[in-house]
């Protein structure tokens, strides 16, 4: 018996798909993409953060200097 073997979708393939699709289509797949990569990248940024352990003292702190940093820049402009 012969195998048939399924050649790779090519990007362009894809676009003249998504052209295809209606808006609310179009933004459900947005949504699924988007939500597909934040998932990958928080995966990755509790995987290289293993082990380092903050306090919420720690957290609060970095969070009350980066706003402040924000707040000036912003008040600069």
């Amino acid at each position: 018996m012969k195998t048939e073997q399924i050649q790779p979708i090519r990007f362009n393939q894809v676009l003249t798909f998504i052209s295809q699709l209606s808006e609310n289509e179009k933004e459900k797949l947005f949504f699924t993409l988007r939500n597909e990569r934040l998932k990958k990248l928080f995966a990755k940024l509790r995987k290289s953060t293993k082990g380092l352990s903050l306090t919420i003292k720690e957290i609060t702190a970095e969070v009350e200097t980066v706003r402040k940093i924000r707040y000036e820049n912003k008040s600069r402009k």
